[in-house]
């Protein structure tokens, strides 16, 4: 009977009672399903079941889900099942963070209506939250802030180091004890972990590129942080850079990625820290501004000795 009726469909010859069958029975192509439930619609005919089906086989056969938002959207409007909103949720969340897809701006407003409800998130969803919001700072709120922090801080609890944390250090408890570091972050699979290769180097000097003077470089296991993202953290000073090649665990030599990053510039906060005194000083010295540099440095000698003197009594 299903044959039959999707001969018919196929031929232009059916009607609302053939669409209904189809919808109900048909499995097929994505391509098929999609137009199925458009004629169906055309029909007044209730596709919801079907709906459900196309949005499950879409996830099974790695579709750009991204472009297919809208079928989403019809679906959690007819009543859809939390599951499979999740999941899908997941899914364009990787492909905005793992593949560099472009975010569709109704999947961040989801996921908000998601948390709102008290619903279970994956931190994939999370993660693209903060990034998404990081990108497009004029598009923040009081609630969006709120979600922020909630996601942010659960993040930096369980020992997730990133860069992307930084951004917030104005509303997340944590965040500030990443403010010194320059992190280099690196997408792969959790199947093939990765290490990478460094020297820290001054003014540029020892020359550059990952073939350059291997045996400089030093070597460190990059810390997993979720479902392929990885990172390592390092404390540059003005007029340092950090050379990196990264390669997989198995000693294979391939190179994975290679690069150069040098120390951002310094936040208010950074700069009232100890870390951002003494990148002043270097920083001053580094423009000839020995004077300055002196004075730079006896500040900070003062405030150590304070602070050390503060502890001391404390300790008594």
């Amino acid at each position: 009977m299903t044959r039959l009726c999707y001969s018919a469909f196929v031929r232009e010859k059916y009607d609302s009672h053939i669409l209904q069958h189809l919808v109900e029975q048909y499995e097929g192509s994505c391509k098929e399903l999609t137009e199925i439930r458009r004629a169906a619609e055309n029909f007044a005919v209730d596709t919801y079941s079907l709906t459900e089906r196309l949005l499950v086989q879409l996830l099974y056969t790695g579709v750009n889900v991204m472009e297919r938002t809208g079928l989403l959207r019809q679906y959690i409007v007819g009543g859809g099942k939390n599951e499979l909103e999740a999941a899908f949720l997941h899914r364009c969340s990787g492909l905005y963070l793992m593949n560099g897809e472009k975010m569709d701006r109704y999947i961040i407003t989801d996921i908000s209506r998601v948390a709102a409800r008290g619903e279970d998130l994956s931190d994939m969803c999370r993660l693209a939250f903060l990034e998404y919001f990081a990108r497009n700072r004029d598009e923040r709120s009081e609630r969006v802030d709120l979600l922020i922090k909630q996601f942010g801080e659960e993040l930096i609890r369980r020992n997730m180091k990133l860069p992307l944390f930084q951004e917030y250090v104005d509303i997340l408890e944590g965040a500030e004890t990443m403010m010194d570091k320059t992190m280099v972050v690196f997408r792969g699979t959790r199947e093939r972990p990765a290490v990478i290769n460094y020297r820290i180097v001054s003014n540029g000097a020892g020359g550059s590129g990952p073939a350059a003077s291997q045996k400089t470089y030093r070597t460190l296991e990059l810390q997993h942080m979720y479902a392929g993202i990885y990172t390592a953290s390092f404390v540059l000073f003005a007029g340092e850079s950090l050379q990196y090649f990264i390669t997989d665990n198995s000693g294979s030599g391939e190179i994975l990625d290679s690069g150069e990053l040098k120390m951002g510039d310094c936040s208010l906060f950074v700069k009232e820290s100890r870390y951002g005194m003494i990148n002043d000083i270097a920083s001053a010295r580094l423009m000839g501004e020995e004077a300055e540099a002196q004075e730079l440095l006896e500040q900070y000698l003062m405030t150590e000795w304070m602070t050390d003197g503060l502890f001391q009594a404390k300790g008594q």
